[in-house]
């Protein structure tokens, strides 16, 4: 299986993302490490989001996106997580 651990983001960071659909923003509120992608030799990590309210369709909307993805959208990160 092919896997490269991918640290672009921590949870609690604001990032900024444009796609063919637009920009938005989201929150990272979970990293699933090495999941599975449609290639069955393939692992990757997933990152799970809340998007700002400004750019959410609905209250609470989230996003979930393959680290793959991401690195060939060129994320911004926005805002740093506070450290606890």
């Amino acid at each position: 299986m092919e896997y490269k651990k991918c640290e672009f983001a921590k949870v609690g960071d604001k990032v900024g993302v444009t796609t063919g659909a637009g920009y938005y923003e989201f929150v990272v509120t979970e990293i699933h490490r090495a999941k599975p992608t449609a290639c069955k030799n393939t692992l990757c990590d997933w990152y799970a989001g809340k998007m700002t309210e400004y750019f959410a369709v609905y209250q609470g909307q989230g996003c979930y996106h393959n680290a793959n993805m991401l690195k060939q959208l060129k994320p911004r990160i926005l805002e740093l997580a506070v450290a606890a």
